[in-house]
């Protein structure tokens, strides 16, 4: 996982993709509701059950376009996990890759992998690498998106999620 202390665009130049807005399922069977606010800010509300319990969580989040791909800039708000509890916003963003296939499900790839890791050690990039984050401070966005454009899917993507919507807003 990479999380930056920037994000890979201005919010104040991001824009809004009303696709993304209603209530999804993932193939796992959890559900989540993207709502926006005024402007080209949204948020996700996540929920889902499992034999130990509920498991909901909230982000932040707001586009940033490429000539390449379309990226979420997310930041973390409050999560409500089995008997733990924390509220407050993240310091960081953490980034996903996402697009419709022609029938409109939803594909997300969460940005991390080797080519991050390599990057910070190769000094290519200011950060550490921590267990599995690399933490991206004190760099240029566009340095950022370069890495993940320029390299191989596997190198910097964490698998696929699929959604398909089940409700509009």
């Amino acid at each position: 996982m990479v999380v930056a202390d920037r994000p890979l665009s201005s919010a104040r130049y991001a824009d809004r993709d009303p696709r993304l807005e209603g209530l999804w399922r993932t193939d796992d069977g959890k559900y989540f509701y993207v709502v926006y606010g005024p402007g080209a800010h949204a948020s996700i509300l996540s929920f889902g059950r499992d034999k130990k319990g509920i498991d909901t969580g909230s982000w932040d989040i707001f586009v940033t376009r490429t000539p390449k791909h379309t990226y979420l800039n997310i930041t973390a708000r409050d999560r409500i996990a089995r008997e733990q509890m924390r509220f407050g916003r993240a310091k960081g963003y953490a980034f996903a890759e996402y697009h419709f296939s022609w029938f409109g499900e939803l594909s997300v790839s969460p940005v991390g992998g080797d080519a991050f890791s390599k990057a910070v050690e190769q000094k290519k990039l200011h950060g550490k690498n921590e267990f599995l984050t690399t933490t991206i401070s004190r760099e240029n966005p566009e340095r950022i998106i370069a890495l993940i454009e320029n390299s191989k899917s596997k190198d910097v993507f964490i698998g696929t999620s699929r959604a398909r919507k089940i409700g509009k807003p």
